[in-house]
């Protein structure tokens, strides 16, 4: 067993012999006294929320930049119950996603050394639904999934987006409207679908609907007129579909 960080050429820990068995975890005793705290260069990061306590669970995507690392390398970690966590040191330091759901995103770059940052309350975003003149029978809910848009690109930032999870919110009428935490700045894409009370989904999206979010929002009006020639077709198929399971 050979142990290194991505793109050194430096070994930190050599052990040879284990003997590894198939489906079998290995129990060399010789495994349970590496401590990689005490081979690493590193620095501490701790993370507090505008009340100064500490935030546990906080997950950390770090991108090691740099000659000594070998080309981009992420990592991905999080912060512990004092809301603390500790980092490798490498040369060119570290660009970090800070993330916790109800705060907003933070970005930090070329990190070297230990740091206490705190993570601001994210913005409260308001989707308005009107109706779209057209009733949602007994039984069948709107489903949207609200995606960040970089998770649609490629390179870093497709893999630092990825801090900002999908959110699935239902509705069983129109008008309505849902409110939650916007994590992140940036365009968003809402994939509306037609869904039955029992978890079947409509195979068509009724409507794919992108929103420029850059600004710090405050609400927005989804433009549900547009789409009810769509969520007419949804209807039917679902509606065909469970007098036929009858």
């Amino acid at each position: 067993l050979a142990l290194r960080l991505i793109g050194a050429e430096e070994q930190l820990v050599e052990i040879g012999g284990l003997k590894l068995e198939p489906g079998e975890a290995c129990r060399d005793p010789r495994l349970d006294a590496i401590d990689l705290r005490d081979l690493l260069d590193t620095f501490e990061l701790e993370v507090l929320d505008p009340a100064g306590a500490p935030v546990a669970d906080a997950r950390i995507l770090a991108l090691a930049r740099g000659e000594s690392a070998g080309g981009p390398v992420f990592s991905r970690t999080q912060t512990d119950a004092l809301g603390r966590v500790d980092l490798p040191r490498v040369a060119g330091g570290l660009d970090l996603e800070v993330a916790h759901d109800g705060f907003a995103l933070l970005r930090l770059e070329g990190l070297e050394d230990s740091r206490c940052i705190i993570l601001e309350e994210a913005p409260n975003l308001v989707l308005v639904l009107p109706a779209p003149d057209l009733d949602l029978p007994p039984g069948i809910g709107l489903e949207m999934r609200f995606r960040y848009g970089e998770k649609r690109r490629l390179g870093r930032d497709d893999l630092l987006a990825n801090r900002v999870p999908d959110r699935i919110f239902q509705v069983t009428g129109l008008p309505s409207q849902v409110t939650f935490a916007l994590q992140a700045p940036g365009d968003y894409e809402i994939m509306m679908s037609l869904v039955t009370m029992e978890g079947e989904r409509d195979e068509e999206p009724v409507a794919s609907i992108w929103l420029d979010l850059a600004e710090r929002p405050v609400s927005r009006r989804l433009p549900m007129a547009s789409r009810r020639a769509e969520f007419r077709r949804a209807l039917e198929r679902l509606e065909s579909r469970r007098a036929a399971a009858r």
